[in-house]
């Protein structure tokens, strides 16, 4: 019996081992990425002070691009709803949502990457990431489409994809 208890013990030890580890690395990676990532168009991440604006029906679609798709941006309407979609990187290490949200006449559309519990490899292939906000009234948007990541035990990290005004007739 005693062997069995300190054979449980040991595996329990490294199980929590593990899991430390691979938190470790998911916010090491997450902190490399958003420290060193940002292009001319978009700009660099940046430590988010507040949640990011919700409390609008938003639902995410993510899917394999086309072949030879670049890194392109789109905020378009279409009847009542508003879409933004952009060319992110996709991780099987990683779970994400999307919320929107107004806040002073800006429409706010937020795609949030959290490491998941999964056991992994950190990899990234290109997906597009589409959101998209339903039942607005008609009006003026001005629509700002970001992303954020939210690293464990740590300020999340976000950057502006893209901003654009639409019209909904």
């Amino acid at each position: 019996m005693r062997n069995y208890q300190v054979l449980e013990t040991s595996r329990t030890h490294a199980l929590r081992q593990r899991g430390r580890m691979r938190d470790t690395l998911c916010t090491l990676a997450l902190t490399l990425s958003a420290v060193s990532c940002g292009d001319a168009t978009t700009g660099p991440y940046y430590q988010a002070k507040a949640a990011p604006p919700s409390g609008l029906s938003v639902a995410l679609q993510i899917a394999t691009p086309p072949s030879g798709a670049t890194d392109t941006l789109a905020i378009t309407a279409a009847g009542d709803s508003v879409s933004a979609s952009a060319l992110l990187g996709l991780s099987g290490c990683m779970d994400y949502s999307v919320v929107a949200g107004q806040v002073s006449g800006l429409l706010v559309i937020t795609v949030i990457e959290t490491p998941s519990n999964r056991l992994c490899i950190l990899v990234e292939t290109p997906a597009t990431f589409r959101a998209v906000v339903s039942s607005l009234p008609k009006g003026d948007y001005r629509v700002e489409y970001r992303k954020r990541i939210a690293p464990p035990q740590q300020a999340p990290f976000e950057r502006v994809l893209g901003r654009q005004s639409i019209l909904i007739p």
